[in-house]
């Protein structure tokens, strides 16, 4: 994840489509990235939107399809359920299983990827918070911090994300600084920044 220029990381607000497109579009390797054929048919999402070629990346990967009036809807939110297909879609790419379209996936989809901070359970329907996103893919890629004392003195902060009681704290700085890490326990401990 990424700060606004503001110096806020905004874990509270609703992550939007564009949003996730973009951190799924970091999340592939430079030579993957490169592969990609960048063509979006996408009423409203223009070569000139900020996330254009992350969203034809998805589109194109078919991890993130449009409605069926031809739009992304980039603004819109992400809820639990349409992560849990896109997460089962990853799945099936990377397990070289051909995703069905019209399969029943359920909630639960992303082997147990789907869940809240400290266990507590998201809502199918609502959209997902940044925070909320932030500590499903820590989980997924066993980036997880589990005391403050993990992480290192002199790391950016972020103006919203000072409070290191706040049950985001952790998952909010684990996604969105740059370091190098050793596993620790179920967790990690930071080594470096940068």
């Amino acid at each position: 994840m990424q700060g606004f220029p503001d110096g806020s990381i905004r874990p509270e607000k609703q992550v939007t489509r564009a949003e996730l497109a973009e951190i799924l579009h970091r999340m592939m390797s430079p030579d993957a990235r490169q592969e990609l054929t960048l063509e979006s048919a996408f009423r409203d999402v223009g070569c000139g939107h900020w996330a254009y070629e992350a969203v034809s990346a998805m589109a194109g990967l078919r991890l993130m399809l449009g409605d069926g009036n031809g739009n992304f809807r980039p603004d819109d939110g992400v809820t639990g359920e349409e992560l849990s297909v896109i997460l089962e879609r990853v799945r099936a790419q990377e397990s070289g299983k051909e995703a069905r379209a019209a399969q029943e996936v359920t909630f639960e989809a992303g082997n147990g990827w789907v869940m809240g901070l400290h266990g507590a359970v998201f809502s199918k329907e609502q959209a997902l918070s940044r925070a909320e996103l932030a500590e499903i893919l820590n989980r997924i890629l066993g980036r997880k911090p589990e005391a403050l004392s993990d992480l290192l003195v002199g790391m950016p902060l972020f103006s919203d994300n000072l409070d290191t009681e706040a049950p985001y704290f952790l998952a909010m700085q684990e996604a969105a600084i740059d370091h190098t890490a050793r596993a620790c326990g179920d967790g990690e401990r930071w080594t470096g920044l940068g």
